[in-house]
């Protein structure tokens, strides 16, 4: 996974594996390492954040590939912007750590958050009815 030669969209099995992957990887990150909130806040204010954030599968900037490889595969509605997911995904995590919000004061409300997280971004991106 931790290749930057690696090819990043076909790593995931569908849709739930690329969320449930990416989601808690950017989760532990933050709550394991306050440093790395830090730091993100800090990249926030250049330009090409992206590149900024790593070159691991795990950065958002791999993400965007597996997005359309799974809008391809008909798992991800085709009509939303790839990059604009991948934005979205990115700043829900980092956000809620960035905000030093008191609402994920502990760890039960933090893992409540990370699931409702997953749930709410396979609804609203898969190609599937609820």
């Amino acid at each position: 996974l931790n290749d930057a030669n690696h090819d990043h969209a076909q790593i995931y099995k569908n849709l739930r594996d690329f969320v449930e992957k990416i989601i808690n990887q950017r989760f532990d990150l933050y709550n394991q390492n306050p440093d790395a909130v830090r730091m993100v806040i800090w990249q926030s204010m250049e330009k090409q954040i992206g590149k900024l954030q790593g070159g691991t599968s795990a950065s958002p900037d791999n993400w965007t590939a597996a997005i359309k490889q799974l809008q391809k595969q008909g798992e991800i509605k085709p009509e939303l912007d790839a990059e604009l997911i991948m934005l979205f995904i990115a700043s829900t995590i980092s956000c809620a750590f960035m905000s030093g919000s008191v609402l994920l004061n502990n760890e039960k409300r933090k893992l409540v958050y990370r699931d409702m997280v997953i749930e709410l971004l396979i609804q609203s991106i898969s190609t599937l009815k609820r």
